[in-house]
């Protein structure tokens, strides 16, 4: 698998949860974006909703 498909497989994961069980993964604070910095290139990304945000 490539790393971009095992991180698109990764958010729909995220979001079978979010939607399954009505709650955000993520933060201790509910209103936080799951936040990470990408190894690879030391870019920030943002996940909510199924959605990945570049900052």
């Amino acid at each position: 698998m490539s790393r971009k498909r095992d991180l698109e497989e990764f958010l729909k994961e995220l979001y079978r949860i979010e939607q399954t069980y009505g709650f955000k993964v993520g933060t201790e604070n509910p209103l936080d974006f799951l936040v990470y910095i990408d190894s690879t290139d030391e870019k920030l990304y943002s996940y909510s909703s199924g959605k990945i945000s570049e900052w």
